[in-house]
């Protein structure tokens, strides 16, 4: 991708892995989520909202809070399809600009919102 290196001896990887948990369907309004997305540590020089949008989520709710998982990207279900657009795939394409291959595979239930 553009601007990382996927070279083998600096812990990186060209394999990215995103995650979103989809937001609620409306017969679901006002039911509790148990999957909560943990925001990254505030970036002052990044001037766009990033609510809803880390590398960790959590799952479980009141005092079992004790799963998570970490991800290169973790976006909530309040997060816009074109901030995914931006966050996820956009650097494939600027990538795919260059002469690098990507390929996006979206996975997940038909309809699941």
């Amino acid at each position: 991708m553009k601007g990382d290196d996927c070279s083998s001896d600096d812990n990186s990887s060209c394999i990215k892995v995103a995650v979103r948990i989809r937001p609620f369907l409306p017969i679901e309004s006002g039911s509790k989520s148990c999957v909560e997305v943990l925001p990254d540590e505030p970036n002052p020089a990044n001037d766009d909202d990033q609510d809803g949008i880390g590398k960790v989520i959590q799952i479980g709710s009141g005092k079992n809070k004790d799963t998570s998982f970490t991800f290169d990207h973790a976006l909530s279900g309040n997060v816009s399809q074109n901030l995914v657009f931006i966050t996820c795939v956009l650097p494939l394409l600027e990538s795919c600009l260059d002469g690098y291959n990507a390929t996006v595979l979206a996975y997940g239930q038909t309809v699941a919102g």
